[in-house]
């Protein structure tokens, strides 16, 4: 999916791979703030489940990454895509 694609989801989960590059220190620290099992990690992580609303804001809250900003970049890149393409033509 190209930088011009991704949704709010997207932009987030880019976002928490930032703050732990390396996967598997990621799944520990998203097991110990979500008191979740490993596997529920790793299925939100490759998309089968997305993360609850509750979720979100937890780690959002944990890990200093603000949802007004990811929903203002979601929100450019469509209006970016809207001016390229304002038909909606493929």
């Amino acid at each position: 999916m190209s930088k011009e694609e991704k949704n709010w989801y997207d932009i987030f989960i880019d976002l928490i791979y930032n703050k732990y590059p390396k996967k598997h220190i990621l799944v520990q620290e998203l097991m110990g703030l979500l008191i979740i099992e490993r596997e529920a990690v790793y299925r939100r992580l490759r998309g089968d489940v997305i993360f609850t609303a509750h979720e979100v804001a937890k780690i959002s809250m944990a890990w200093d990454i603000s949802l007004d900003d990811i929903f203002r970049r979601a929100a450019f890149q469509k209006q970016k895509m809207d001016e390229i393409n304002p038909m909606g033509e493929s």
